[in-house]
């Protein structure tokens, strides 16, 4: 562990200390395993490194290429063979390079400084896999999933939820996500930030909004009262009124919306809630 402790803070403070000469460059490389794969490996190789503690450390430099906690990537320690081969094989970030490159450094006891490494490049992501659940009064009322500009309702990409599932392919940014349905409270999710595949969640829609005015009133309820008994097709029937989406507007339905009377609309920053 002090090995590893000297390294990260002789590669942060750029190891401006005597080097033990070499008769040539220590070879070092970090190279992605498969144009469609996730991992990387690190390797290298020289006389000087037989039977030696290596120490590898990938990171996001800032301005002044300078390493900090929050920046560290990935870090690992191995022992290099008999012919001076070390190798780290097959590792992922803890966060995908989809912003930029990460800098990658090497040091072992027969140095007092670190190698560069290579970098882990940038990787071209268009769209990523998110997925979640929303459950509502019932599976058959659909809810939909909206991937908005920040501080905005403009969707730039949705998804309806199948028994209460939704997936949907969204390009990498930072996102309002609004999650509606005719008849329930919205509820919206802000700086939901996207960089590769995740799961958003599982949320409940409340039922109730009637009149869609962001909130659960009287009126609501009036609504409902007076489509009781009314099914799909017939005269005083409401979609919004019928949270069960079961064709018609039950004592249950009233149930729903006395539940929630006075609620509103809910906006949580994504942060929140994965605290």
């Amino acid at each position: 562990m002090k090995k590893m402790i000297s390294f990260i803070l002789a590669a942060a403070m750029s190891a401006m200390v005597a080097v033990p000469a070499f008769a040539a460059a220590p070879e070092a490389d970090t190279v992605r395993d498969g144009e469609n794969a996730k991992t990387w490996t690190t390797s290298g190789k020289h006389d000087d490194f037989k039977d030696k503690m290596m120490t590898m450390i990938a990171y996001a430099p800032n301005e002044n290429g300078e390493i900090t906690v929050d920046s560290i990537q990935y870090i690992d320690q191995t022992t290099a063979d008999a012919s001076g081969a070390y190798s780290f094989d097959s590792y992922m970030p803890k966060v995908l390079p989809t912003a930029g490159d990460y800098t990658v450094k090497v040091g072992s006891e027969a140095r007092d400084s670190a190698v560069d490494a290579g970098i882990i490049e940038q990787i071209a992501v268009s769209e990523v896999p998110i997925t979640g659940t929303i459950k509502t009064q019932n599976k058959a009322a659909t809810a939909t999933v909206s991937f908005c500009q920040p501080g905005t309702t403009e969707s730039i990409v949705s998804a309806e939820t199948i028994e209460d599932v939704f997936t949907v392919n969204v390009a990498p940014g930072t996102y309002d996500v609004i999650v509606s349905r005719v008849g329930y409270l919205k509820y919206t999710i802000t700086n939901v930030v996207i960089s590769e595949s995740f799961e958003l969640g599982s949320f409940e829609l409340e039922a109730g909004d009637v009149d869609g005015n962001g909130s659960v009133t009287g009126s609501d309820i009036g609504d409902v009262v007076l489509g009781i008994a009314k099914s799909t097709g017939q005269a005083g029937y409401k979609e919004a009124a019928d949270f069960d989406a079961n064709g018609t507007i039950t004592a249950s339905d009233l149930g729903a919306v006395v539940l929630t009377i006075a609620h509103t609309d809910k906006t949580v920053d994504f942060a929140d809630i994965n605290k």
